[in-house]
């Protein structure tokens, strides 16, 4: 499978998006990127409520982990990767993480994960 599924071109930014499948887990991004700096503007992530934890949890860290995300600021992506672990965001917030602004939500069939940047 491509390390990218698509990339979209729009004025000043890139759009990065690619479903990943390992088993019966499942994951979708979609990173915005701004074109003029190579910046990260936002990332939604989704996954699917039947993903085994384990799996949901490593690639938390992973995103978390993300050069786009941290930096070089380790110390950050511990604090991201706490506030994408968190259930109890309630709709329509976010928990401000560094230049982050981070919510959860979860449904009948999705886990979602938004990350919108300053």
């Amino acid at each position: 499978m491509p390390y990218i599924d698509k990339i979209e071109y729009n004025d000043n930014t890139i759009i990065i998006t690619r479903p990943i499948i390992q088993n019966s887990n499942f994951l979708y991004y979609v990173e915005e990127f701004n074109n003029k700096n190579a910046e990260l503007n936002h990332a939604f992530f989704y996954t699917s409520i039947d993903n085994d934890s384990e799996y949901n949890n490593k690639l938390l860290t992973q995103i978390s982990l993300m050069k786009s995300i941290r930096g070089d600021d380790f110390e950050l992506a511990t604090a991201v990767n706490k506030a994408l672990l968190r259930t109890d965001i309630e709709d329509g917030y976010c928990i401000r993480v560094g230049k982050w602004c981070i919510s959860t939500k979860q449904d009948d069939t999705l886990n979602s994960y938004l990350i919108i940047g300053e």
